[in-house]
């Protein structure tokens, strides 16, 4: 959901409520909290040593789940000082901001599928949209680069695209380590996985 809305609101610039992007973020630090203390009270009953050693990995999930919304958050900001500021990216930053959150939301969309069983998806084609988000990053990182040196100084608009990219990326990296931890994977070498 967050990500649609971040999408919506680059793309057309509503007046949508950005507050919901707040309160999913105060809904999931409620949850880790919850779902953390669950854990580690489960962890003091006897366990099979299978269920024991998937506590870690829950945890380290919740927490990858709780740093998404972050950076949900992060972006709440970024995008209210867009707003307050009436910033307007160019066409072709905009086009480039939604190809970038439509990868992201693949991302996102298929590892939740995956985790609730509803679809295959492997480890290796997470890390190829993760790659592909990369890609983005470092394209849109050279493009505001580009931007700084045509605007002499004038980065306003700038710094709120870079700052939008940055998030990006760290929601796609944060993915990854859900899929990985949901897979067992402890080294996060995607070496192994391209």
């Amino acid at each position: 959901e967050s990500i649609d809305l971040v999408r919506d609101f680059i793309k057309t610039d509503p007046q949508s409520n950005l507050n919901i992007l707040k309160e999913n973020e105060s809904i999931i630090d409620n949850l880790q909290l919850d779902i953390t203390q669950f854990l580690a009270n489960l962890s003091t009953y006897k366990l099979s040593e299978i269920d024991a050693r998937k506590i870690p990995k829950l945890l380290h999930t919740i927490n990858d789940i709780e740093r998404i919304g972050d950076h949900g958050e992060s972006m709440y900001y970024v995008l209210e000082r867009k707003k307050s500021m009436k910033i307007d990216f160019p066409e072709k930053s905009t086009k480039r901001l939604v190809q970038m959150i439509d990868t992201v939301q693949e991302l996102l969309t298929k590892t939740s599928k995956y985790i609730s069983n509803e679809e295959t998806f492997s480890v290796k084609d997470a890390y190829s949209l993760e790659n592909a988000i990369n890609t983005m990053r470092n394209e849109n990182q050279a493009f505001y680069f580009e931007e700084i040196a045509h605007t002499q100084g004038k980065l306003t608009g700038g710094m709120v695209y870079y700052d939008v990219v940055v998030n990006l990326e760290k929601i796609g990296d944060h993915l990854i380590n859900v899929m990985c931890a949901y897979n067992g994977i402890r080294d996060l070498d995607s070496h192994a996985y391209n």
